[in-house]
């Protein structure tokens, strides 16, 4: 009724943002995948006409969409929307990497281009997400230590 309510009066702002998740939430929890992402989608597309298109919160919702697709088995559209949230830390943080948002944005898009056999691709990430873990976390960090591993791995993968 809220988004109802917001839809008609015209009204895009920040309620409207919160009733889309909302409603994205119950969707999902009734099993109704495709609908809650698309109500991501519009809670996006209004934050990114409020707030910008770098905005911590427009990265936080890529990377929720990111999330939903991901566990809807959508690998390709989880990589996607990853990497739109770490193109806007990028652009908040730098193209350094050298943030832990970026850096942990980074480390998905990893996991997923590997699990998804992109070896060559996923190094390139890898190598990406390992600098910037390092850089934030330092080198016994478990993140930092699992990344590396994985860099290993993709690595010697590669030399096969």
């Amino acid at each position: 009724k809220a988004l109802e309510f917001d839809l008609k009066s015209n009204k895009n702002d920040l309620d409207t943002v919160t009733c889309y998740k909302n409603l994205a939430a119950a969707l999902k929890q009734a099993g109704r995948s495709e609908e809650a992402i698309e109500m991501l989608e519009k809670s996006v597309a209004v934050e990114e006409d409020i707030l910008g298109l770098d905005n911590v919160q427009v990265a936080i919702s890529y990377n929720v969409l990111g999330n939903f697709c991901k566990e809807k088995g959508d690998t390709a559209g989880a990589v996607y929307m990853y990497k739109k949230s770490a193109n806007v830390y990028e652009n908040l943080h730098g193209r350094q990497c050298h943030h832990p948002d970026t850096a942990m944005a980074y480390s998905k898009i990893t996991i997923l281009l590997m699990q998804d056999k992109k070896l060559e691709e996923a190094l390139l990430w890898g190598k990406k997400a390992l600098s910037g873990l390092e850089a934030t976390r330092g080198t016994i960090h478990p993140d930092t230590m699992m990344m590396n591993a994985m860099v290993e791995t993709l690595s010697n993968q590669m030399k096969t």
